[in-house]
């Protein structure tokens, strides 16, 4: 299930790799990377949108 949950969100990023970026990524901590994830989303969510 986590598996699945992170691929699809590095698959918004990028298609190609997302899945040796899964596997690379479940080996890390997986909260840590996480929070720098969604932490880099709301950031780039902020900086492209234009009505906020």
């Amino acid at each position: 299930m986590f598996y699945y949950f992170i691929r699809k969100l590095l698959f918004l990023i990028d298609p190609e790799k997302s899945h040796t970026l899964t596997l690379k990524y479940l080996n890390c901590n997986k909260l840590q990377f996480l929070r720098d994830f969604f932490l880099n989303t709301i950031f780039h969510q902020k900086q492209f949108n234009v009505w906020d």
